[in-house]
């Protein structure tokens, strides 16, 4: 086998490494990071918006008079398609929504309480 010289004493020593017990301790708080990061959107996420369109849709559906399509439109819907894609999905998941004709207003949605 061959002897160490200077130059490999000077390489060893410029090389230093941290201890594996170091490298432990770092990897741990760099994961622990996003799980936080990750809490906290997921917090964010889940709290209701009271401001959203959907949450707008219900409000005037509930009221004693209802809405029809275009009435929806107005809040801000782009149009009467994506009104009735909203009714028949979120809507539908949280409240019994009931469809009349008015022969002045035409298909009235109701949310039936």
């Amino acid at each position: 086998m061959a002897t160490k010289t200077d130059a490999d004493t000077m390489l060893n020593q410029t090389n230093i490494r941290p201890a594996p017990k170091a490298k432990a301790k770092a990897k741990a708080k760099a994961k622990a990071k996003p799980k936080a990061k990750a809490k906290a959107k997921a917090a964010a996420k889940s709290a209701p918006k009271k401001d959203g369109l959907v949450d707008k849709l219900i409000a005037l559906l509930s009221s004693a008079k209802g809405a029809t399509n275009e009435e929806a439109v107005k809040l801000g819907f782009k149009t009467a398609q994506s009104v009735r894609g909203t009714i028949n999905g979120p809507v539908k998941k949280r409240h019994k929504v009931v469809v009349e004709r008015d022969e002045k207003r035409g298909n009235v949605y109701r949310i039936k309480k």
